[in-house]
């Protein structure tokens, strides 16, 4: 778990320094390794992050998606308002506009 999570600071400190493709790899490890749901809800949302600025929305679509369903699985409920937001803010540059604002009604 400490290595996941070394690794996941690391890919979150590189996506905002602007380094995606490697923050995109480190937080890929980092989810994979990250035994907590908790850590995994937090870190599906930077990987969207990450996708998404790249635009790769497709693939930030779908770590939003799986953030949220985790988050609510497990009841982790102040991630809820980061994964909707993140998955409206994604639907919406991919045209959908009514699924967005649907989401972000939630």
């Amino acid at each position: 778990v400490v290595v996941g999570r070394g690794v996941a600071i690391r890919g979150v400190v590189m996506l905002f320094m602007g380094e995606i493709e490697a923050a995109k790899v480190a937080l890929q490890t980092a989810v994979r390794l990250l035994v907590s749901p908790t850590y995994r809800v937090d870190h599906l949302i930077f990987l969207g992050l990450a996708h998404q600025a790249e635009g790769e929305l497709q693939v930030a679509e779908t770590h939003y998606r799986e953030a949220l369903t985790l988050a609510r699985e497990i009841g982790r409920d102040e991630s809820l308002p980061h994964a909707l937001y993140h998955l409206g803010d994604v639907l919406r540059q991919q045209g959908e506009t009514a699924d967005a604002l649907r989401v972000w009604d939630e």
